[in-house]
């Protein structure tokens, strides 16, 4: 679900939204089940998912590139 991959990644509802490029409230109709994400958004999760996964397993002078930002990259 959205609201176990925001917790996942330590992020608020706000900072979700803001990193997704949606806003708040379409992040709390997709917490409490009236939308699902789509399109796009499905894609950018799957990003940020793997930003957080290479940050954690990668090495120490590495990290700091690999949190640099998904958004960033697009």
């Amino acid at each position: 679900s959205t609201e176990q991959t925001r917790a996942r990644l330590g992020m608020s509802r706000q900072e979700f939204a803001k990193e997704l490029g949606v806003s708040i409230d379409l992040v709390n109709s997709w917490a409490i089940g009236r939308r699902k994400p789509k399109g796009t958004v499905i894609k950018l999760m799957e990003m940020l998912i793997q930003q957080a996964y290479n940050a954690q397993t990668a090495p120490p002078a590495t990290k700091a590139s690999a949190q640099a930002g998904v958004l960033a990259k697009i």
